[in-house]
């Protein structure tokens, strides 16, 4: 049978369908109804017929307008307040905006197109999601900032994204050399760079209020190494007695003082290689206790071990030992290397007592401060010229309970470096033709 036949037959077997069906005192369809109904008829059977076209060319969606027109919404005929089986009221149907059939292999489906843009994002916006933008406006490119902050960069995109729906509109225009900010995004930046040190700010006061002194005093102390700890803690327990105090210990100077800004503990006791601000220098409160020059540390027996002072040319051929550290240090003294002529051969950073043994055996020399105590197997020395020089420096956070203390805190600490230099003859002698170094009186850094 030939498609014409078949469909023409569907066709009437569907008229006589309806007239059938129909009751006799119901009026007989129009005709624009039954053209309707025949017209959905065909499009199945059609769609049910193996295809005719050839293999070669794709098989595309066929959009289809029904005759006279789009197919109508539909309304709800329920009277205002009307009330479906379980008693509640029935909800108003959504009214879409269009309705297209599509044709297929497969039966008709009818799909709805999205009514104009998207709803603005319902996410909440958080300091992480401002500091997100900060980020990749610091570093110029999606790219750099994913992985300054440890993120892949299709997930950052993604975060950005939702950021941007949240916000209203885009923050960056994105470009082969990275991104720059749009005037949203540098509005969003301008409130950024208010909100996130005043959010940090609140953090560290809640923090260090949270950790206030209950009772009587206390002195937390946070220090790098070396002997003013010590003599600090000694001098406080006899002026104090029955008043608590407490160390912690870190080779980091960034660390000290953000144990400070947490509220973790009320001093710092930290030093800086000549001139170079401390950290945290604009948050901290800082007092200088004293300037020493750097010593280097012989093997008793070295060759230059009687010398009373040494020139750094001479250890050109030297291995160095020295402590860690985050600051300067180490740039200061290649620079000083430099200059003497030479360029280290080799230098082991390593912990106190293995810095003193790999100077005992003569693996090493090593450098030091010049307070450094008297210790078997070992002499100390300056440096002809002081090409290297070493701050000793206390600070605290000016809105703590510490502030109330620091000045006797730091008295305290001055006569602890005064006590610690006596103990050096080496230093003492040194001192005497020196004197702008050695404990100082009173110096704000």
């Amino acid at each position: 049978m030939s498609e014409q036949s078949m469909v023409a037959r569907m066709h009437l077997r569907s008229s006589e369908m309806q007239r059938s069906m129909a009751p006799r005192s119901t009026p007989p369809r129009s005709a624009g109804q039954v053209r309707s109904m025949s017209l959905t008829i065909v499009v199945i059977a059609t769609a049910s017929l193996p295809s005719t076209r050839p293999a070669t060319v794709p098989h595309r969606p066929v959009r289809v307008t029904p005759p006279g027109g789009p197919i109508p919404p539909r309304t709800n005929t329920s009277p205002a307040g009307a009330h479906d089986r379980r008693g509640t009221s029935a909800p108003e149907p959504k009214t879409p905006t269009a309705r297209t059939l599509v044709c297929t292999n497969s039966a008709p489906v009818y799909c709805l197109r999205p009514n104009g843009w998207p709803k603005l994002s319902g996410m909440d916006l958080e300091l992480r999601h401002l500091k997100t933008i900060r980020a990749i406006a610091d570093a110029g490119s999606l790219t750099r900032a994913a992985t300054a902050m440890g993120l892949a960069q299709p997930a950052l995109s993604t975060q950005l994204k939702r950021i941007e729906r949240a916000l209203g509109g885009p923050l960056f225009f994105r470009g082969r050399n990275g991104v720059r900010p749009t005037a949203l995004g540098e509005l969003v930046l301008d409130r950024a760079c208010v909100l996130l040190p005043a959010v940090r700010q609140l953090q560290e006061e809640a923090a260090r209020f949270a950790r206030a002194w209950e009772g009587m005093p206390r002195f937390r102390l946070g220090a790098t190494h070396g002997p003013l700890l010590g003599g600090l803690v000694d001098r406080l327990e006899a002026a104090h007695p029955g008043v608590a105090v407490t160390t912690r210990t870190s080779w980091s100077e960034r660390e000290i003082a953000s144990l400070v800004l947490d509220g973790r503990v009320d001093f710092a006791l930290v030093g800086t290689c000549g001139e170079s601000p401390p950290p945290a220098a604009d948050r901290l409160v800082w007092r200088c206790l004293a300037v020493d020059p750097v010593f280097v540390m012989l093997r008793r027996d070295h060759p230059l071990a009687d010398r009373r002072v040494i020139e750094l040319e001479r250890l050109a051929d030297e291995s160095w030992a020295d402590v860690p550290g985050d600051g300067c240090f180490a740039d200061c003294f290649t620079a000083a290397c430099t200059r003497a002529g030479f360029t280290p051969a080799r230098v082991y950073e390593t912990d106190l007592a293995s810095y003193v043994h790999l100077v005992q055996v003569g693996r090493a020399v090593g450098l030091c401060r010049a307070t450094f105590p008297p210790t078997p197997g070992v002499v100390t020395r300056p440096l002809a010229g002081t090409p290297l020089s070493w701050r000793h420096l206390i600070g605290w956070y000016p809105g703590s309970p510490a502030a109330d203390v620091a000045t006797s805190v730091v008295g305290q600490a001055r006569a602890a470096h005064t006590e610690a230099a006596a103990r050096s003859t080496t230093y003492t002698a040194w001192l005497a033709d020196h004197p702008g170094f050695g404990t100082v009186s009173s110096t704000t850094v």
